[in-house]
């Protein structure tokens, strides 16, 4: 598939793709995060979105959280 640059949403709801600037638009603003704690949540628990938003929510984490 080509890249969609009218997206705004993920292609896949389950998966965080990093490669794609819509989609890591997309997920810090869904997961109120920045850019660099997505990108070490992503390299620390891979790219599933259940396993990133429980690894935002480990105490150690709580510092990650923008808003």
């Amino acid at each position: 598939m080509s890249d969609d640059k009218n997206r705004k949403g993920p292609e896949d709801p389950n998966r965080i793709n990093l490669n794609q600037p819509y989609e890591v638009s997309y997920w810090t603003e869904e997961l109120s995060i920045n850019e660099a704690s997505l990108r070490i949540g992503v390299k620390e628990v891979g790219v599933m979105v259940v396993e990133v938003r429980a690894w935002l929510k480990r105490p150690e984490n709580s510092w990650r959280i923008v808003n």
